[in-house]
């Protein structure tokens, strides 16, 4: 067990005794203790806090974050990379649960990924297509997950090859038409198909 979040309704000694008994059970799996600070915790990449009776997350980051992502200029291909950028606009969306802290942490986004050579022009065009999608997402989640899983039940072929850069995303868009998937593989030279 990596992680526990659970809420305390006892009192502080109480709950230190309880931790100090688990430890006791078993000398190789021991626990240590985090307990709010000014009604707020971090818990893996979300940040807890305790406002008016109720439990608010957003996005945390530990105080050591670098804020670096993978260059726009790398050698990868661009739907990786904007998948990155996607991914974060996503998360920002899913746990900020105030309006403040999701315009914060999109404001955050924007600057770090400029800072990693991302185009202006691509980050803002997709910051500002994320507000309708993710909407849409929040209020079909549901009926959008059984249609995702009615279409999937197809047999999809998929190509590991690595990634040469100019050459890759073509042979994706081809391969699409036949229903094979291509998914770049580092550091090995040659082809393997496998069905997925």
């Amino acid at each position: 067990m990596d992680d526990i979040f659970f809420v305390w309704r006892g009192s502080r000694d109480e709950l230190e005794l309880f931790v100090w008994t688990l430890n006791g059970i078993e000398h190789k799996v021991q626990f240590t203790l985090e307990v709010e600070k000014e009604n707020f915790l971090p818990f893996l990449d979300v940040g807890v806090m305790k406002k008016d009776g109720k439990l608010l997350t957003k996005v945390y980051r530990k105080p050591t974050h670098t804020q670096q992502y993978i260059n726009w200029v790398s050698n990868h291909p661009k739907n990786m990379l904007l998948g990155v950028l996607k991914g974060l606009i996503h998360r920002a969306h899913v746990l900020c649960d105030r309006k403040e802290d999701l315009l914060e942490e999109l404001a955050l986004l924007k600057d770090v990924f400029i800072c990693n050579g991302y185009p202006l022009n691509l980050v803002l065009k997709t910051l500002n297509e994320s507000w309708p999608k993710e909407t849409l997402k929040a209020v079909l989640k549901g009926v959008e997950q059984q249609v995702e899983a009615e279409n999937s039940k197809g047999y999809f072929e998929v190509l590991h090859a690595p990634y040469v850069k100019g050459f890759s995303e073509g042979l994706q868009r081809r391969l699409l038409r036949l229903q094979v998937g291509l998914v770049p593989k580092t550091g090995k030279r040659y082809i393997q198909i496998c069905a997925n």
